[in-house]
């Protein structure tokens, strides 16, 4: 996911997956568990979610999954 908003500064990144952290403007509604969350749920399916930010340009949130391959077992 990609935006053009006004980014994050860097000094908010190492916190920005964890609840609760609203460093960046802290008048929006929400509580700030979304990229928590989205971070628990990428983790627990063995993935990895990466951001990358440029104040005043934008945002892009990158997430990768491992592939599964599913065989029929025959019983």
């Amino acid at each position: 996911m990609e935006d053009t908003g006004v980014g994050i500064e860097a000094d908010f990144l190492p916190d920005l997956f964890e609840a609760f952290a609203r460093g960046l403007d802290q008048s929006k509604e929400g509580k700030g568990l979304g990229l928590a969350i989205t971070k628990r749920l990428t983790d627990g399916m063995g993935g990895t979610i990466d951001v990358e930010s440029e104040t005043g340009v934008g945002t892009r949130f990158t997430i990768r999954l491992p592939r599964t391959v599913l065989v029929n077992r025959k019983s």
